[in-house]
């Protein structure tokens, strides 16, 4: 797994940069500092941010009043109400001039001006007009076809703009597995990225493929179908979730299980609550508290805590009497359970609410 070669370090109430073994880059100095991506960092000092490289140095001047993390090699930044794009150089490329701005998203990204949408590239040059309606949830370009609104109704676009199908759909969602998600008078079906209906709209609702299947809810049941829009699984759960793992979590009489690709329940549907696999393990519910079970359905960490969330490189955070630490796979607590917030693992550093820590527990703050 990759581990972060600097790490936002906290002394008091300000923040540098230190190395895995603690020893400082950057003295702490900064009123805020998130974790390097794309090899450049936020920080911010009296209300104004800009960016630092892996050596330290502000190669973005402070001076915007919002900034996000680098995504495809560029940032959203904010000065006086005005939004745009700037380069790992510091380039403003997409001019400050925009109402709202999304992350690029396969060299793409969005942009508002006036109440209409279209798609800037890394030049700032408007590859897509501003023609279409705005709309508030993440739909980008994915797999080289993004959905767009206008006049009430949905179609999709290629990266050149042009629409592979006739703008009629109710509702439209991001092309996964190369299948789009749309809805038509009332029902869902799907799409393929020739803009034909791959899978005919006649489902009360339905999720994304992962994994080559789909589930889709018929006459308040739900159940999976495969690309080819066979039914995998016959509609029959009051729940069913996402394949993840090669496993779905599936609910009947308020009980949870797995069913696995051959479509058959693999895991008895026994659990209050369940979550996906992560690392091969899942976490459930039993009398109110939680544990982890392995895709054999064998229980790797008895059911003994209040909360607990995914594993993430090897961890996972668990809550009891209120305080958060984390465990490993065998059930081991590896970092004591001392903290009031914790989430998972990414790059070899986890948030604590103080500041961050390594998989050893080592922290890196200071009060």
């Amino acid at each position: 797994m990759p581990i972060a070669e600097l790490i936002p370090y906290r002394r008091k109430n300000k923040w540098g940069y230190c190395y895995p073994n603690g020893k400082l880059l950057i003295a702490p100095r900064y009123d805020k500092a998130l974790p390097f991506r794309e090899g450049l960092a936020l920080v911010e000092l009296k209300g104004r941010k800009g960016f630092v490289d892996t050596a330290g140095r502000e190669v973005i001047a402070l001076k915007y009043d919002r900034a996000h993390g680098f995504c495809e090699g560029m940032a959203r930044v904010e000065r006086d109400g005005r939004k745009g794009f700037v380069n790992r150089q510091g380039d403003e490329v997409v001019q400050l001039k925009y109402d709202r701005v999304d992350d690029f998203s396969q060299g793409l990204a969005r942009i508002e001006l006036g109440g209409k949408w279209g798609f800037a590239d890394f030049t700032g040059r408007k590859v897509i007009p501003l023609k279409y309606d705005p709309y508030n949830y993440g739909v980008w370009f994915r797999e080289g076809f993004a959905p767009v609104l206008r006049d009430g109704r949905w179609s999709y676009i290629d990266k050149t703009g042009r629409e592979i199908c006739p703008a009629i759909f109710d509702d439209a969602k991001n092309f996964s597995q190369g299948l789009a998600r749309v809805e038509y008078n009332g029902r869902w079906g799907f799409i393929d990225s020739d803009g034909r209906e791959a899978i005919k709209c006649r489902y009360e609702d339905a999720g994304d493929f992962r994994e080559g299947w789909a589930r889709v809810k018929a006459n308040g049941k739900w159940g999976f179908v495969t690309a080819a829009g066979a039914e995998a699984v016959a509609p029959k759960y009051h729940f069913a979730g996402d394949f993840c793992g090669g496993f779905a979590k599936v609910e009947s009489n308020w009980e949870k299980g797995f069913v696995d690709r051959s479509g058959k329940v693999a895991i008895p549907l026994k659990y209050e609550d369940a979550g996906t696999f992560n690392q091969g393990l899942a976490w459930v519910i039993v009398k109110g508290l939680r544990g982890f079970i392995d895709k054999t359905g064998r229980e790797v960490i008895a059911p003994r805590y209040d909360d607990a969330g995914n594993f993430s490189e090897g961890l996972a955070w668990v809550i009891h009497k209120g305080k958060r630490g984390f465990v490993n796979a065998k059930g081991k607590v590896a970092i004591p359970l001392k903290y009031d917030l914790a989430v998972g693992f990414a790059n070899g550093i986890a948030w604590v609410g103080k500041g961050y820590i390594n998989a050893e527990g080592k922290e890196y703050f200071e009060d």
